[in-house]
């Protein structure tokens, strides 16, 4: 017998062992562009927060140089792994990135990434708090799992519970949305799309 994971929906989360070294940096760049800057609203599904405009991976300062290298290094790696090696050596990545800042009881609700074939979350200063407040959840995006097929393998949803350095990655076309925080620090996160060819 060929059994075959027909549709079947890679999410990865790959931690950076240096996180340490630069995240007490990004949150500070983080929170010092949204002083400067209104919230870039446009096109956005989030209840409260602040996100920045897209390029934010242009900036100059090295923390931000080094997360730009292990985006890329973990794109290709997700990559190989769910398409093949060669195209994940020969791929063209082209990323969005911006940044989000939320505090507590601002989340995103349910929403896709439009117009990309890979996003991408990178955790950079994660509120303590009880589960699943700060969770960041996927919904199935086969509609009929909702009925019954062994309950105990397949889920209508799966959380990640993100830590910083983390960085979590998954097909564009999820749905996915985060639970909100209720006391606690800022979450600051950098977000991107990414359109591989």
């Amino acid at each position: 017998m060929k059994l075959v994971n027909a549709f079947a929906t890679p999410i990865a989360v790959k931690h950076y062992p240096k996180a340490s070294e630069i995240n007490d940096a990004l949150h500070r760049i983080i929170l010092s562009m949204s002083r400067e800057a209104p919230s870039d609203d446009a096109g956005r599904a989030h209840v409260g927060g602040w996100y920045s405009r897209g390029g934010f991976l242009a900036r100059k300062e090295p923390e931000v140089t080094q997360l730009q290298g292990f985006f890329s290094r973990s794109l290709r790696k997700y990559l190989a792994g769910v398409v093949s090696e060669e195209f994940a050596q020969a791929a063209k990545i082209n990323l969005h990135t911006w940044v989000a800042l939320t505090q507590a009881r601002e989340y995103q609700p349910p929403h896709v990434h439009a117009k990309s074939h890979i996003s991408g979350v990178y955790y950079v200063n994660v509120p303590d708090c009880p589960q699943p407040q700060g969770d960041l959840e996927f919904i199935t995006p086969v509609g009929e799992q909702e009925l019954d097929f062994f309950a105990s393998i397949s889920a209508t949803s799966y959380k990640v519970r993100p830590r910083p350095g983390d960085l979590v990655l998954f097909p564009s076309y999820l749905r996915h949305y985060t639970h909100p925080f209720f006391e606690g620090a800022d979450r600051s996160l950098v977000v991107f799309t990414a359109t591989c060819y």
